[in-house]
């Protein structure tokens, strides 16, 4: 976890954690619960910039956004299960403390192109909440 706290302090961006005028930050939530996972944006030509979402938090911070109208997709990362667990089916034991620490994962539609989750950035420093829904 704490590489992912050093990631969101540098930020990240097409080349990893640099320096940068252009960021984007945030929260990623889903019915209000920290989401587990990545943030990344393609723009409208193609180029594209990713960074992880800060577990337990939800908070990302991405340098280098592509600029302009971008669609940014929203990725979960594979948690812990057992089998039988209540969870089980989403992927996340919540008996596992570093699952529950971590977030929930956002809904499969979200990591895909053709998604609903629409921005325009303008450029300097911006903040853009991201709110996911079942």
């Amino acid at each position: 976890m704490l590489v992912f706290g050093l990631l969101l302090v540098a930020g990240c961006g097409p080349s990893g954690p640099k320096s940068s005028v252009n960021k984007v930050s945030g929260k990623v939530t889903l019915n209000g619960q920290p989401v587990a996972g990545a943030v990344e944006f393609v723009g409208a030509d193609g180029k594209k910039a990713e960074c992880p979402i800060t577990p337990g938090t939800g908070e990302y911070l991405l340098n280098d956004p592509p600029m302009g109208d971008v669609t940014i997709l929203v990725k979960g990362m594979a948690m812990p299960t057992l089998a039988g667990s209540p969870d089980a089916a989403k992927g996340i034991d919540k008996s596992v403390p570093e699952a529950k620490a971590a977030g929930v994962a956002p809904p499969a539609k979200y990591g895909v192109p053709n998604n609903d989750l629409k921005f325009k950035v303008t450029g300097g420093d911006q903040k853009y909440d991201i709110t996911l829904s079942p």
